[in-house]
């Protein structure tokens, strides 16, 4: 009896995750080992869509101009980098003739906290964005599982 009980428990909590529809409204993160992508009404949406998008909110705005601040920054750094390594001549013949290849490289490795960043914030920006717009979120389902263990016994209540 008890073992039914924990499973019921344990269906019913792990089910409501599969109830939960994203609204169309809303902004879709999806995160990968390739990196980050966003997701607007079944498609795949890049940078310039979600401007679009987050320029109706204004906190969401604010945080997307940092983001778009750190992008931008990064971007110069990483270009910087780049153009000195290729401009560097690779023969490291000599000690004093790599100073070009090792600044470039080190612009581009001071270019990762910038890009790191601007991941980050623009996160936070779509978070802003789909937590302001009026009912739209993840819609769950109107009851409470508490699952509850004593000594001798278990218990769960379901609060419609």
């Amino acid at each position: 009896m008890v073992r039914a009980i924990v499973f019921i428990g344990i269906f019913i909590s792990l089910s409501q995750s599969l109830w939960a529809q994203p609204s169309s409204d809303t902004i879709v993160i999806k995160r990968t080992w390739l990196g980050t992508y966003y997701e607007y009404d079944g498609r795949n949406i890049g940078y310039h869509k979600i401007h679009k998008l987050l320029a109706t909110e204004p906190d969401a705005l604010k945080i997307l101009r940092r983001a778009q601040t750190a992008r931008y920054l990064g971007l110069s750094l990483y270009a910087v980098g780049f153009a000195c390594v290729l401009s560097s001549d690779f023969s490291f013949h000599h000690p004093y003739e790599n100073g070009l290849f090792i600044a470039g490289t080190g612009f581009v490795v001071a270019s990762i906290p910038f890009t790191v960043s601007f991941t980050h914030q623009l996160r936070r920006a779509v978070r802003a964005y789909n937590g302001s717009v009026q009912g739209v979120g993840y819609m769950k389902p109107p009851m409470e599982v508490h699952l509850s263990f004593s000594g001798n016994a278990a218990g769960v209540v379901i609060n419609f």
